[in-house]
């Protein structure tokens, strides 16, 4: 096989390799060399190049080549790392290259290999130095792999037969397997902290000496999904681990309870909402989970695992990942009106926050739905009648008042986009009153009234500016029925909508001062608005029937 690189030098532009396309690793083969110039034999070329071999530099023997006559040539090349296809490179001083590809196959396996988690050799590699001693935990339970290679450490992929494991002072599991691929892969138990032999008898001996230390401390590690539905059961997976950073050098000598907490995101606060079905768990060999867990409040939280009650050794509890908790389907909404009476052609906000079954405000974008707003009895206007949740689950429209005396009602109803499934829907009212803009009149309705069943009237007036108001209520014979004396300072509803300039009303229901339904007749309304010197008088017949 030959492949041609230029390169740019005072006469000499590369080089040249013929090589055994096949070989393998550590067998001697064939290789020459020509040097070329401009695409013809340099016969006059002599001088030292380097040879390389990627992606294992080092690997090749030799390393050097004497040119003379512009050529080189061995029959005893050797390349020690078995990696289906490596490249064979040669560079002299001048920096002229000639470049060779070759498969290298491993050879029949010799030899076995034990390999421990953190120990740094690697098949396939050119040994050197010895690797490093194995360090461990007692009471871990470790995967051990034992491959079966070549003189080079190469692994033998064609070796598919039994293998074998023991452990002194410890237990192999299983003890013999069929290797796949050249390895075989055990679970070992350390239970004891000592200088422990692994020993691998079949098809060849080895051993592995493993420095066995003491468990002193352990660390918990939850995984969950990084984001979950409140309410939705998920999988939760608690782990008790030797490692801080590694959930699976699992102790499985643990065997104790732990309490799962939640908590707000950045913070050692415990969070407000609720985990179920449990917050205690025990594991079991150091493993422990379930996929029935749900949490409910819509947030960003972390889990971490405490243990109950004391431990042998010492427990570090680790944070899980930070989760975020998206609300749920709509399940109902809260109604705002305000105010919930106004004049004509006055308006009113209708703020919606739409909820899930857990209380969580939920959006539009999450579940694909639409809140739509419709008048169903009454006159008015809304300024919007269909639109989406914002981020925090609201969602507002303006109804305008009527031109009469009445209550409106405004439908809300939280549906998926399409219109066929309907979460939530609600009627909601809205008082509209009309009251004149000459100062000294004053409306009611409705008039007459029946306070017996609960009905009330609305007393509509005009203000020009907030006023003291003081109101008297008088029967057919001029006797005082009810008297009532608002501030315009007062704060509670029936002073701010009486008292305030505009279209002000006062609503009576009908019973004395003593909070009995009067008679039936006609009753005569007097109210004075007082401002500083101004005062201004309404009078109104009121009819009560019953």
């Amino acid at each position: 096989m030959i492949l041609t690189l230029p390169v740019h030098v005072w006469s000499l532009t590369h080089f040249d390799i013929t090589a055994d396309n096949s070989v393998q690793a550590g067998a001697n083969f064939n290789v020459s060399i020509q040097a070329q110039h401009e695409g013809a034999p340099d016969g006059t070329y002599a001088g030292k190049v380097l040879f390389e071999v990627s992606p294992n530099a080092g690997t090749v023997s030799p390393t050097s080549g004497e040119f003379s006559d512009g050529t080189w040539s061995t029959s005893t090349m050797q390349i020690f790392t078995a990696n289906d296809t490596v490249t064979i490179t040669c560079t002299d001083a001048g920096g002229a290259t000639g470049i060779a590809t070759i498969d290298v196959n491993p050879g029949p396996a010799t030899q076995l290999l034990i390999f421990m988690p953190g120990q740094t050799r690697t098949p396939g590699i050119w040994p050197g130095a010895d690797p490093n001693t194995a360090t461990v935990f007692n009471g871990v339970s470790y995967s051990v792999t034992v491959y079966a290679v070549d003189d080079y450490w190469n692994i033998d992929p064609t070796y598919n037969g039994l293998m074998d494991l023991d452990c002194v002072a410890g237990t192999v599991t299983p003890d013999s397997t069929t290797a796949s691929n050249g390895a075989g892969n055990f679970s070992v138990f350390f239970p004891l902290a000592d200088f422990v032999d692994l020993i691998a008898n079949t098809p060849v001996a080895a051993s592995e000496t493993v420095n066995v230390q003491s468990t002193t401390e352990a660390w918990t590690h939850i995984a969950i999904p990084t984001q979950i539905t409140a309410g939705v059961p998920f999988k939760l997976t608690l782990t008790v681990s030797t490692s801080d950073n590694d959930p699976n050098q699992i102790l499985p000598s643990n065997n104790s309870s732990y309490d799962i907490k939640v908590r707000m995101e950045g913070t050692q606060t415990d969070a407000a909402g609720i985990l179920t079905p449990r917050t205690t768990v025990t594991v079991s060999s150091g493993y422990y989970s379930d996929n029935d867990f749900a949490y409910n409040l819509a947030e960003r939280v972390y889990l971490i695992a405490e243990v109950s009650g004391s431990s042998d050794i010492t427990i570090h509890p680790k944070e899980s990942e930070i989760v975020e908790v998206l609300p749920n389907i709509p399940d109902s909404i809260q109604v705002s009106i305000s105010p919930d009476q106004v004049q004509s052609k006055h308006h009113a906000n209708v703020n919606v926050t739409v909820l899930d079954a857990w209380g969580n405000p939920t959006r539009s974008s999450l579940h694909n739905f639409d809140v739509a707003f419709q008048i169903i009895s009454g006159g008015g206007s809304l300024s919007l009648t269909q639109t989406a949740t914002a981020a925090d689950g609201t969602t507002t429209t303006v109804f305008t008042g009527g031109n009469q005396n009445e209550t409106a009602q405004v439908q809300i109803t939280v549906a998926d986009i399409s219109g066929s499934f309907v979460f939530v829907q609600e009627t909601h009212s809205v008082r509209v009153t009309v009251a004149s803009t000459t100062p000294g009149s004053v409306v009611n309705y409705p008039n007459p009234f029946n306070p017996a069943q609960n009905q009330t009237t609305s007393i509509n007036y005009y203000l020009e500016e907030a006023s003291d108001v003081e109101i008297r209520v008088y029967d057919p014979f001029g006797r005082l029925v009810l008297g009532k004396d608002l501030k315009k300072d007062d704060t509670d509803r029936i002073s701010q909508t009486a008292t305030q300039y505009g279209g002000a009303e006062y609503v009576w229901d009908g019973k004395n001062g003593e909070g009995r339904v009067v008679a039936n007749g006609i009753y005569f309304v007097r109210i004075l608005a007082k401002t500083g010197s101004k005062t201004t008088e309404y009078k109104r017949r009121v009819g009560v029937v019953k």
